[in-house]
């Protein structure tokens, strides 16, 4: 299958680990913050802390051409923004051309596991069509990959 455009390296994880981290240290300044009479905290330390993560972002902006927020922004919008349309797009891809090849239909998100599995039944040139059709289903209307997992194929 020939895509219009590169298919990137997949940092869903690390992504979503920096976002997760992030969001953890404001969460946690803000609960301090909120907290610090009942708990006996001194009142500087989260506001500390918060202007430590703003200066962290500031550094990373000006010197490190905002990778480490890049990362978190488009982990948080993974960890957030959940597009169901999107994701059903992916599986009628994967579904209908299983079932237009004669494959088992039991997965609506086929994995090379499953693939490696059919290998002996059937032709191996529909089961790559079948793992790659959620990538050219949402490659054809979207910029990047969310619902479909390129390290698939």
């Amino acid at each position: 299958i020939y895509f219009q455009k590169k298919i990137e390296n997949d940092e869903r994880l690390l992504e979503m680990a920096v976002a997760s981290a992030t969001g953890l240290a404001v969460i946690a300044s803000s609960l301090t913050s909120a907290f610090d009479l009942v708990f006996g905290i001194d009142p500087t330390l989260p506001d500390a802390a918060l202007a430590a993560i703003l200066a962290g972002c500031g550094f990373d902006v000006f010197s490190n051409e905002a990778k480490v927020s890049k990362l978190a922004l488009a982990g948080a919008d993974r960890l957030l923004g959940a597009d169901s349309k999107r994701v059903a797009d992916a599986q009628a891809a994967s579904f209908m051309i299983g079932y237009f090849a004669g494959l088992p239909c039991f997965a609506f998100a086929p994995t090379a596991f499953e693939a490696s599995l059919l290998l002996e039944q059937y032709d191996p040139t529909s089961l790559l069509v079948w793992l790659a059709a959620p990538l050219a289903a949402e490659a054809r209307q979207h910029a990047d990959f969310r619902a479909a997992d390129p390290r698939q194929c």
